[in-house]
Formats: structure tokens, C-alpha cells, sequence
């Protein structure tokens, strides 16, 4: 189907991206998703009558505005008072809430089961006073709580609806607009209206909050602000259009229950949503005495406007009665009404779910680790421990298969640490998080895209044990009808081929942006390598008149794709599924062998010629047989390459154990020598004792024989008979001689055979120490002809491998040497595994040609799941994250904000898809990314906590009573402090230590080498966040238009010791700033790639201000004002993830009673490490040096930036 015209109701159901206030769009809140980012819904240009003017003279901005409320009772403000006016005193206990009076009777009949179920809900003990502190349970109630007082807030009702202010209908009084009969603009597509019934002020609301706990130091306010405090979708009649159509704002609940000193209620939303939505949706689904549905009318908008009020406890002054409808569209194929805009925060579904997993033991391990349930083993600091980052580099721990990056800087040690790291610790099917701590400029997307081709060569590794692509999917009897009589038909995959899915998420959108467009990007990547490149051009610029000129410059790759909102979702799949000329579903038909060609329009008279789409011509589908054959060969190549890069890896692990084997073998060595020694000397011991013990036998042998012969002569000498019957004397006197004989005889005997029992055992001992002698020289001579020839398979490997060889002498060069060096594998090898990702990427082509037929069934039924929201079954729903990984088998990643996840992935089971990487973490508030966390295996979460730290809209005393009803510590798990990167730190396994004034910052694996940033930006950075760790590589400084005109960098400071004209600014630094710019103009410089960075934001806004009263500067420039303005010239939160030439950081606060304010922003190193940390190459200081030169981390810039006067 050819691609609708914008702004149509055939343009799909997404939205437009909306106008933002300034700073808005800056914060990790994803301020810039707030509304329009994720609707279902998009209004045509042209339906209804012309737009009104902006309702009460607002201007066109929406902003959200997170809350996290738990307040001491405060009395109302008094009738007609105005925002800003001292409100009196708060009462001791929680006081009633009046309502007008007329709200009041239109709320008496029927209201009191509502207004009783909440007031039992709020009176309810929290489950977290029965959880211990910081448990999971109570730290999810904590975020729920938070996510409760984040309203969606406008200021004009037309950004519900993608800015488009002709789908606005005032509501003046009756007829309303379907009462008119208002018809389709344009049919088949179905008309619906979104009925907003009632707003509440933001103004109003945050001053009454800020009164009872004042303003932080840069706390917002929301002039003109409002949001809807419930909407309901009614259909072209006016009825309503189904049961889930009616919504209820979590704030304009929550603010009240504060109020009312029951924040603790907070945490219970869920149970109070269903309860309200229940009421509101029997009050506003009426029927007749026949039971037929009635459209509502205005009586009943406006009696449910009043019953809301009067239910929720909202005051007069903080509410706005109904005033609009909102126009909207659905397709006609597509099944019910649209999805409601988001009027909540998109976090509070998830966190619910979250909750409840965590509760009933079902969660995840991920998300358990992310929450501390489950806690990392003993870690130590890993850059003090060399033989740690020794065993995570070795060769057998590298994915056998790499990014071919163009002209990259080479992967150094910790960014090599990291990738095997990734790989090492979820190896199998193991689950968990694993932190980076990636500063800019360090190579996070070097990292990225590795991860991204172990991905897809492991993947490809699982596709190629089948020898028929056909059989990895597995029928499941569920069909989707797309027609009169058609149906696609769902597949399981085989588990082996899953779980190497890679969603990429991020509270910035430019992160996500990035990713999308770096991947397949022709200029990252060697020349040569093909995949899917017609489609991933018309995915990436659209029609092809937007293609760029040069071939360079078009994608060369299908590697990643922006979804997350509705308009990305919707434009994903205009052109990536549908395309006209190189729609992936075309492909895969031809590879079906179905006919793919179509009409082309010919000249008058002439019928029309077939053509085929021109994604046959570019990438040539096979089908049947031939595609089948090249399955075969891509399969065979992918594997003898994988063997032969694995046997690389294996001969270099080899040679990495040579040294340690040496080692032992040489110590094994010296105990033989010391045991020869010992045994030798024994062995002549015993020789010598053997020697003694011959002597000893001959003498007793001697002694034997000699009293043998005594015996005998005493025998011969024995008296006669006679004198032994008389016992005669003589007799006597020989027996007596007898007997001493024979006793010397049997004494002498005892002796020799004692003495043949040593001389035997002096023998044996002797024999065995010979024998012993005889195996331990034998065993010398064999260690010693070990140790001679692993010397030398050592000696080869050194020559070898060089200085990429990893042993105790690759880090005895010290720490910048080693942070530097490329381990182990030269570029041979490197370019080894670069051919496997391609041979990988091969491998997914061919598999999905030879399965293009249940791949189209699959991808046909998920593109519609992507464009309706969701199936309404639970058997297909369960088959969900089957066809997410069919799609992730052609589209290997896919990119979203943290906003967006829910309503892409809602209904996708815990652990479904196999990796999450984290992009921007440490300006993520922690509780956006649980929905992310929840449905991943693995999640790669990469930040640094010392850039943009997470933006929190409320003051901070607000943040801390949360936390005590909930039993948390917030400085573990509320922003600021805390951030999505934050907690990954803690739970990953491998963590550094970096020194800090305040003590010991731990965060996950450091990425060290910095390549960005010139002096002395690099060293103020470096000093006040990296504990002086971090390793230059910048190469030599380009001087650029900018740094030529202005100069080296330097500190400007002008008297600013007249009275300041508005808080915190400085009239004379502001024209310094301006002097600057003139002298850029006037040089003819075009468009300077410098940034404007203020600490605060009224700084920003004077500015802007006084710059905008020159508009011929920017004719000069070259550019528009307004764009200019808005991109460079703000607080840091305008400048996440940009970096320019140079950066001129407008201090500002230079008077003595702005000391707080200065502390403020010198108190941590953030603010300052993201001004010094956007410039590459100069850095231009505009602040009093005596105000700020002595003020926490300023000290350091004072050091190291010299002062100078600018002229």
C-alpha cells in the first residue's frame, strides 16, 4: 500500500513530534515524548471547521511535569486569590478540601461509594511499612508514587493531538460537533472524538506545592500549563466507544490525596485508577429505557466534570471546566477505537507490573539485580587489579566475530575489557546486568557496535545447525485475518534461535536517533559489505528523491530501526514493510517465487507496462532450489570461518598461558633442583650408613663364629661321665663356662641379626634414594628441556605478537601505556573477523530467503500488532515475542526511548528479548528504565553519573518525604542522586574507584581513553570527575573559524559590580558574549559551531533575549535565529550528547548575596564537567573569577583556565 500524504487520517495512527518550551525538551524526563510521541491517533489537516484561535491566548508548548508529593496539610488558597499569594498557615492535622457549590449537587446522588472506596484506599497502612527498608516492593512503590504526580501538561489542547489545531472543536454549548453529524474527512476511515472533561492548572497546583516547600535552586514553574483531569473517546455518534476508552489522570488523584496529607495513598494508584475508571465509565455510558447506548451530551460532560471534582477533591482554583473535543481517526481495518493519548506517565503501568512480579516471586533476574534483591559477589576496584583486566582481555574471552568500522580508532584495552566482559559474563543463557562507565568521547559506540556483531555472529552460529531454514519455526494453529477470506498464519521459532535480540533505550531521544543512523551508516563501515541496503535506504530517508546524492553517504546496511512512538512505528512500517519500490515484504514474496511486478502508468493509449518493484533488481531474492543452494554455501562459508578465527583465537589463548606455564615450570624446576640436592645428600647418607652397616654384619658375623668356636672347644673339653653323674666340681665349673658361652653365643647371633636387619634396610634405603636420585634427575632434565622449549614458543609469541602481548610487563609501562594499547590480535586478524560478521550477516539473509513464506506470515501479523497497539487474544498475545524475534532476525536492533516501551512492548513476557543496552544511563531517572529491564535477559547499561544528572522538576524536600512514607533511602533510589547508570553500578559484578573530595565513587567498567577533547578541557574534566584516571588521546588540536578568531581558551571577566538587572544575570557578561559573536560575524564566519552554556536557566533566557535583539547577527551567521537560539544557547540540559568547536560557559551570579546559587552549581562536578565537556577544542569563560574562582569545582577551572581580556 502506497504511503499516505501527512497530516491525513491515511497517514497512519501516529502523530507528530510536538512543539516544546526550550528546556523542556532537554531533561531525562523525556519531556519531548510527553504526549504526541506515543498517541495512536493522528488528525487529518483539514477535518472540521477551521481551528480556533489558541485557547485563552496561549502559546503552542506542552511540557511534563513530574511530581513526587507527600505534603503536610495545607489550607486552601482563598477565592480569587492568584498564584504567587501567601497562603495561610497550614492547620496541625489535614483539613477538607471545599468544593463549589454547584459541584457539590451535581456529586450528591450516587457519589458516596466512590469518594468512600478512595477514602478507604488512602487510609489503608502502605505495604511498605510492612516490607523491610529499600526492599524491592518499597522502592517500586517509591518510583509508582513518583510517576503518580508526572502529569502530561500543555498549553495548547492541540498537542493531544500531534499539534494539529483544526482537529480541535470548542465546546461553547450544544450542538456538539456529533450532534451536528459531522462526517469522516475522509472515508473509510472512521471518526472519533476524544472528549476531555475538565483540565487542571499546573500554575495553580505547583504554587500551592511550592509554597508549603519552596523553590530548589533551579525548581520550574508551568505559567499557563494545564493538563486533562480524565478523557474519555466517544465514536462518530457520540456513544461511547468501548470500555477501555475512558482514562483518569494520576495527578489530578494524587494531588488532592496530598493535600490532604495522604501521600502515603500514593503508591496504591493502581487500585484507585480501576475504581475511578469503573465510575466514570458508568456515569458516561448512559442507554435508554430499551437499553441502547445514548451519545453523551453536554449535560453529561458537564455533570461528570463535577463529579470528578467533587470525588478527587479538587480545588475551585486549581481546576478548568470542559472547553474542547479533540478529532480523531482510525483505519478502517483496524479493529475498535484509538488508543486515548497518554494522559499519565508512561512508567506507571510497567512499575505496577513490576511490583506485582517482584511480589508473587516471578520477576526476572535482571530486574532483580537492578533492585538489589539479588547482589553482586565480592568486587574489588578492577583498575587495581591488573591480572583481573588481564583475564577479562584474553583471547579466548574475544567474540570471534567484529564491527568492520572505517577508519576507527583501534579498540583499547578496557573498551576490549568491556565487550568480552559482555560476552563473558552472560555466556549460555545467563542473565544479569553489566554497568560501563563511558564518559564521552571514550568509544561507547566502538562498544555498541561489537556487542551488536556478537549478536549477530552468535545468532548466526544457532541458524546454521539447521540445514533447512524451515525448520527453526514450529506451527502453532493461530491465524490473523488482514481480509475478506485472507489470513496470516503465526510460527513459533525454535529457543535456540532466540534470545539475541538487542533493543537499544534511552532517555534521550538523540541517543536513540544516533544509534539508528550510525549503524547503517555507509561511512561507518568498510566499503563493500551489503545487507538489505535498498530497504535500509528507504527505511532511512523514505521516498527516494530523499536519498542523498552520494552513494557514500546511503546506508549500506538493515541494522537497526527507530521505533518507540506511534510515528516511528507507523513510519517503520510505511517503509520498511510496505515501500512501494523496496518494502521488505516485496522482497520476501519474490523470494516466495511469486509474481511481484506492477502496473507503471504508460503514455496515452498505451496499456500499462509491468514492472517489478527495484528491490528485486538490487538485491536479487532468490527462491526454491537456487535459494536453498545459497543457503548451503552461506552456511559453509560462515562455518569454516568461524573455525578457522576460532582457531586463531585458540593459538593466541595458547600462547597467553605460555608465560604463566613457564613461570610454573621454572619453579618447578627449582623444587627439583632443591629435591636433587636433598635426595643426593640423603643418597650418601645412606651410602655411607650402608658402608657402617657392612662392617657392622661382618663383625657381629665374626663375633658369632668366634663365640661358635669357643662352644665347640668348651664342647671338646666337657668332664667325663662319671663327673657329671657325681657333679663333680670340674663339671660344675664347666657348666658354669657353658653357660656364659652360650650366652655370648646367642648374644652374638641377636647382634648380627640385627646387624644384616640395619645392613638390609641401609640397603633398601640406599636403592631407593638411588632410585629416587635416578626419577628426580630424570625429571630435571625433562623440565629443563620443557623450559628451553616453551622459552622459546615464548620468545616467538613476543616476536610475534609484540607489544600486543598481555603479561605482568604489559602493565609495568604504566597506566596511560596500557590504557592505550590494543591487546593481543593485530589488524590480520581483526580483518579475520570482520569477514565473519559479513559471512554472519550472510548467513541471516540467506535464512530468511529459504523462509521468506512463514517470514512473511510472521513480520505481516507483527506489523499489524505495531500499527493497532496489540492483539485482543490471549494465545496470540502469548506469540508475541516470537514474531519481535522473527523481526530482530532481519532487523538485528531496534532503538526506543524508555517512554516508549510500554506501548511497543507491553504485552511482551518478563525476559523475552536478549539484550538491553542502555545509552545515556546516568541521565535516566532509575525508575524509567524497569520496563526496558523487565522484559531483557542481559542489559549492557552505559553512562557516566557526573554529565546531565536526571532532571527533577519538584523540590527536593518533596522527594524526601516520598521516600520516608516509603521506606527508601532517595539518595540510593530517587533522582538526582540516583539514575538508571547508578544503579546498574551497583549491580554489576565488575566495578573501579575513583577518589573524590567527598570519598570513594564507585561506578561499573571504565571506559579511560578520552578522544574528543582538547586542553584544557580535557584536564579540567578529568580533575574534578575522573580522579585524574582518565587517558588523552585527542591527537593534535584543529584550529577551526571560531578558535582562530577568539583566540586560545580563556577566562573573561568583566566588572559585573553594578546592580544585576534580574537574578543571577549579568548584564555586562552578556556583552562580552555579544562582543564575541559580533566578532565572529564581522570575521564572515557562517554558522560557528560554538555553544552558549549557562548554569542557570535564567541566565539562558536573558540570553537568548539580548541575542535576539540583534537579528542582523544572525543574518551575518547565516542562519535562523530562532533555530540557533534554540540549539545553541541554554542550561546543560540543551546540550545532551552534542559537542561543538567551542563553548562559551556564562557564569552568571556574580553578586555577593547569589553565594547559594554559586555553591549550588559548583557543589558537584556535573555542571561544570558538561560545559568543559561540549567543547573540543576551546573553552571561553564569561563570570566574575573573584565570585566563582574559589566555589567548589570552579577552583579548578580557575586553575587551569588563564584570565584574560577579551578585545
Amino acid at each position: 500500500m502506497p504511503s499516505p500524504p501527512d497530516n491525513r487520517p491515511d497517514a497512519g495512527e501516529g502523530t507528530a513530534d510536538l512543539s516544546m518550551p526550550h528546556e523542556a525538551t532537554q531533561g531525562t524526563r523525556e519531556v519531548a515524548h510527553a504526549i504526541a510521541a506515543d498517541q495512536e491517533h493522528r488528525p487529518p489537516a483539514h477535518a472540521g471547521p477551521h481551528p480556533p484561535p489558541a485557547l485563552n491566548g496561549l502559546p503552542t508548548s506542552v511540557d511534563r511535569a513530574p511530581f513526587s508529593l507527600s505534603l503536610p496539610a495545607v489550607a486552601p488558597r482563598p477565592v480569587g486569590a492568584r498564584a504567587g499569594q501567601p497562603v495561610p498557615a497550614a492547620p496541625a492535622g489535614p483539613v477538607s478540601v471545599p468544593v463549589p457549590a454547584a459541584v457539590q449537587a451535581q456529586a450528591q446522588a450516587g457519589d458516596g461509594e466512590a469518594r468512600d472506596a478512595l477514602a478507604a484506599l488512602e487510609s489503608a497502612s502502605s505495604a511498605s511499612l510492612h516490607a523491610a527498608p529499600d526492599s524491592a516492593h518499597a522502592i517500586l512503590s517509591a518510583w509508582l508514587s513518583l510517576e503518580v504526580l508526572a502529569p502530561l501538561a500543555y498549553t495548547d489542547p492541540a498537542t493531544l493531538v500531534g499539534g494539529d489545531r483544526a482537529a480541535i472543536a470548542r465546546v461553547d454549548g450544544e450542538p456538539l460537533p456529533w450532534q451536528r453529524g459531522e462526517q469522516s474527512y475522509k472515508p473509510p476511515f472512521r471518526l472519533f472524538y476524544l472528549v476531555v472533561l475538565g483540565e487542571v492548572s499546573m500554575e495553580m497546583c505547583m504554587t500551592d506545592l511550592l509554597s508549603s516547600f519552596g523553590k530548589d535552586e533551579e525548581t520550574r514553574t508551568y505559567q499557563r500549563h494545564r493538563a486533562p483531569i480524565a478523557m474519555a473517546i466517544v465514536d462518530q455518534d457520540g456513544q461511547l466507544a468501548g470500555p477501555d476508552t475512558v482514562s483518569i489522570s494520576s495527578f489530578a488523584w494524587g494531588v488532592p490525596a496530598v493535600l490532604r496529607g495522604k501521600a502515603g495513598a500514593l503508591a496504591r494508584w493502581p487500585d484507585a485508577e480501576k475504581l475511578l475508571r469503573e465510575q466514570l465509565h458508568r456515569r458516561l455510558a448512559r442507554v435508554d429505557g430499551e437499553g441502547r447506548p445514548l451519545p453523551l451530551d453536554l449535560k453529561t460532560i458537564n455533570d461528570s466534570h463535577g463529579w470528578l471534582c467533587a470525588t478527587l477533591g479538587l480545588r475551585p482554583d486549581h481546576v478548568l471546566p470542559p472547553s474542547f473535543v479533540a478529532r480523531l481517526y482510525r483505519h478502517p481495518k483496524l479493529e475498535g477505537a484509538p488508543d486515548s493519548p497518554p494522559i499519565n506517565s508512561f512508567y506507571l503501568d510497567d512499575l505496577a507490573r513490576a511490583r506485582a512480579m517482584v511480589d508473587s516471586g516471578a520477576a526476572p533476574e535482571a530486574l532483580l539485580r537492578y533492585l538489589s534483591v539479588l547482589k553482586p559477589a565480592a568486587v574489588g576496584d578492577l583498575l587495581k587489579d591488573t591480572a583481573g583486566i588481564a583475564e577479562l582481555i584474553a583471547p579466548a574471552r574475544f567474540p570471534p566475530a567484529r564491527w568492520p568500522s572505517r577508519g576507527s580508532h583501534p579498540v583499547v584495552t578496557l573498551q576490549q575489557a568491556a565487550v568480552n566482559a559482555a560476552r563473558a559474563e552472560f555466556a549460555g543463557d545467563r542473565q544479569g546486568i553489566l554497568a560501563v562507565n563511558g564518559p564521552p568521547g571514550t568509544g561507547k559506540m566502538t562498544l555498541l557496535r561489537d556487542l551488536v556483531a556478537h549478536c549477530v555472529e552468535s545468532r548466526a552460529a544457532r541458524l546454521a545447525e539447521f540445514d533447512d531454514p524451515n525448520k527453526a519455526f514450529i506451527p502453532t494453529g493461530q491465524r490473523f485475518q488482514v481480509g475478506d477470506g485472507e489470513f496470516l498464519h503465526l510460527h513459533g521459532l525454535d529457543p535456540r534461535i532466540k534470545g539475541f535480540e538487542v533493543l537499544v533505550a534511552s532517555s534521550n531521544n538523540k541517543a536513540v536517533e544516533n544509534v539508528s543512523r550510525e549503524l547503517p551508516s555507509g561511512r561507518s563501515i568498510e566499503p563493500g559489505p551489503r545487507y538489505f541496503a535498498a530497504t535500509a535506504r528507504a527505511l532511512l530517508y523514505g521516498e527516494e528523491r530523499n536519498f542523498p546524492a552520494d552513494p557514500a553517504d546511503h546506508p549500506w546496511g538493515l541494522m537497526a530501526a527507530a521505533l518507540g512512538n506511534s510515528r516511528n512505528r507507523r513510519d517503520f512500517r510505511q517503509r520498511f514493510w510496505l515501500h512501494e519500490d523496496f518494502g521488505f515484504s516485496t522482497y520476501l514474496k519474490a523470494a516466495r517465487g511469486l509474481d511481484v511486478s506492477r502496473p507503471e502508468p504508460a503514455a496515452e493509449g498505451q496499456p500499462p507496462r509491468m514492472v517489478a518493484p527495484r528491490i528485486v533488481a538490487a538485491e536479487r531474492p532468490l527462491s526454491g532450489d537456487a535459494a536453498m543452494q545459497q543457503w548451503r554455501r552461506a552456511r559453509k562459508s560462515f562455518i569454516d570461518l568461524k573455525h578457522s578465527v576460532e582457531g586463531i583465537l585458540a593459538r593466541l589463548e595458547e600462547a597467553r598461558t605460555l608465560a604463566p606455564r613457564l613461570t610454573r615450570l621454572r619453579d618447578e624446576v627449582n623444587q627439583l633442583y632443591t629435591r636433587h640436592k636433598t635426595v643426593a645428600r640423603s643418597l650418601s647418607t645412606a651410602a655411607a650408613a650402608y658402608a657402617l652397616a657392612i662392617e657392622g654384619s661382618s663383625k657381629a658375623r665374626a663375633a658369632v663364629v668366634a663365640a661358635e668356636r669357643e662352644l665347640q672347644a668348651l664342647q671338646a673339653a666337657r668332664p667325663g661321665v662319671s663327673a657329671r653323674v657325681f657333679v663333680s666340681e670340674a663339671f660344675r665349673r664347666w657348666m658354669s663356662e657353658a653357660s656364659v658361652r652360650e650366652g655370648v653365643h646367642r648374644e652374638a647371633v641377636r647382634a648380627e641379626a640385627q646387624a644384616q636387619s640395619e645392613l638390609e634396610a641401609a640397603a633398601q634405603r640406599q636403592k631407593s634414594f638411588a632410585e629416587d636420585l635416578g626419577l628426580t634427575n630424570a625429571q630435571l632434565e625433562t623440565a629443563q628441556r620443557e623450559v628451553e622449549n616453551l622459552g622459546a614458543q615464548l620468545r616467538e609469541a613476543y616476536a610475534r605478537i609484540g607489544d600486543r602481548f598481555v603479561d605482568e610487563s604489559f602493565f609495568d609501562r604504566g597506566h596511560e601505556a596500557w590504557n592505550l594499547a590494543v591487546p593481543w590480535l593485530d589488524d590480520q586478524i581483526h580483518q579475520q573477523r570482520e569477514k565473519l560478521f559479513v559471512a554472519a550477516l550472510d548467513v541471516h539473509k540467506a535464512f530468511v530467503t529459504v523462509a521468506a513464506h512463514k517470514m512473511e506470515h510472521n513480520l505481516g501479523v507483527l506489523m499489524a500488532a505495531l500499527q493497532s497497539g496489540t492483539f485482543p487474544d490471549a494465545a496470540r498475545r502469548n506469540l508475541l515475542p516470537d514474531l519481535w524475534s522473527s523481526l530482530f532476525l532481519v532487523v538485528p536492533v531496534v532503538s526506543t526511548t524508555f517512554a516508549s516501551v510500554h506501548r511497543m512492548l507491553g504485552d511482551l513476557p518478563a525476559a523475552s528479548f536478549g539484550w538491553l543496552l542502555v545509552d545515556e544511563a546516568g541521565q535516566a531517572t532509575p525508575q524509567a528504565a524497569v520496563g526496558a529491564i523487565l522484559r531483557a535477559r542481559r542489559a549492557v547499561i552505559v553512562g557516566d553519573t557526573l554529565q546531565i544528572p536526571p532532571v527533577v522538576t519538584i523540590p527536593e524536600n518533596l522527594v524526601n518525604q516520598i521516600s520516608l512514607q516509603q521506606r527508601v533511602d532517595r539518595s540510593l533510589w530517587c533522582a538526582p542522586q540516583a539514575s538508571v547508570q547508578t544503579l546498574a553500578d551497583s549491580a554489576s559484578t565488575l566495578q573501579a574507584r575513583f577518589r573524590t573530595p567527598e570519598g570513594t565513587r564507585t561506578v561499573g567498567l571504565p571506559l579511560l581513553v578520552r578522544r574528543r577533547f582538547q586542553e584544557p578541557m580535557f584536564g579540567v574534566s578529568n580533575a574534578i570527575a575522573y580522579d585524574n584516571r582518565m587517558v588523552p588521546a585527542m591527537g593534535p588540536d584543529s584550529v577551526g573559524d571560531v578558535a582562530d578568531i577568539l583566540g586560545p581558551s580563556a577566562w573573561f571577566d568583566p566588572d559585573t559590580s553594578s546592580t544585576a538587572s534580574a537574578p543571577k544575570w549579568s548584564a555586562e557578561e552578556g556583552q562580552v558574549v555579544m562582543r564575541m559573536l559580533r566578532k565572529l560575524a564581522r570575521a564572515g564566519v557562517q554558522n560557528p559551531d560554538i555553544y552558549v552554556i549557562c548554569p542557570f536557566r535564567v541566565v539562558a533566557q536573558e540570553m537568548r533575549l539580548l541575542l535576539r535583539a540583534e537579528p542582523q547577527l544572525f543574518e551575518l551567521f547565516g542562519v535562523d535565529a530562532r533555530k540557533w537560539l534554540d540549539e545553541r544557547v541554554g542550561t546543560i540540559h540543551t546540550f545532551q550528547g552534542k559537542e561543538a568547536e567551542a563553548v562559551i560557559a556564562v557564569l552568571g551570579a556574580p553578586m555577593a548575596g547569589e553565594k547559594g546559587a554559586r555553591q549550588w552549581a559548583g557543589g558537584v562536578p556535573n555542571i561544570l564537567n558538561v560545559m568543559a565537556s561540549r567543547a573540543k577544542s576551546r573553552l571561553y569563560v564569561v563570570g566574575s573569577r573573584t565570585a566563582w574562582g574559589s566555589v567548589g569545582h570552579f577552583t579548578e577551572l580557575a586553575r587551569q583556565v588563564p584570565k584574560r581580556t577579551f578585545g
